[in-house]
């Protein structure tokens, strides 16, 4: 997994991550619990629909497809879209707190759910 940090200027966000997922593969005792119980909602050929448990403390999370950033929804489900038809996706969530534009904390990341998206029917 890769950061974009350039525009951490004041180190903030490379401090919480230095913090709470250090080197040694250990994570911080504080940081928030993983999403867990994540799983396909719906699946069609071209979206996939998640859902998962909240995290207490969360105010937002990060939805990621195959190691790269989705998006970031408040709530518990986040709709992929333009996905290719039959089609193997891991999908994994972190779940964050924010203070304004400060990241206060976040988690490991959920399991990870691997899910294929539906064949196109050509009827």
């Amino acid at each position: 997994m890769s950061w974009d940090i350039s525009g951490d200027r004041n180190r903030v966000l490379t401090t919480r991550l230095a913090k709470d997922l250090p080197v040694s593969g250990v994570p911080d005792a504080d940081a928030l619990s993983a999403p867990a119980g994540l799983q396909a909602a719906s699946v069609s050929s071209r979206s996939i629909k998640v859902n998962w448990n909240a995290a207490e403390g969360a105010t937002a999370y990060e939805v990621y497809v195959d190691k790269a950033l989705a998006g970031t929804t408040a709530g518990t489900d986040f709709n992929l879209t333009n996905l290719a038809p039959d089609t193997n996706y891991a999908i994994e969530v972190l779940a964050v707190e924010q203070e304004g534009d400060t990241l206060v904390n976040v988690s490991t990341f959920s399991n990870p759910l691997t899910t294929k998206t539906a064949q196109v029917n050509n009827a």
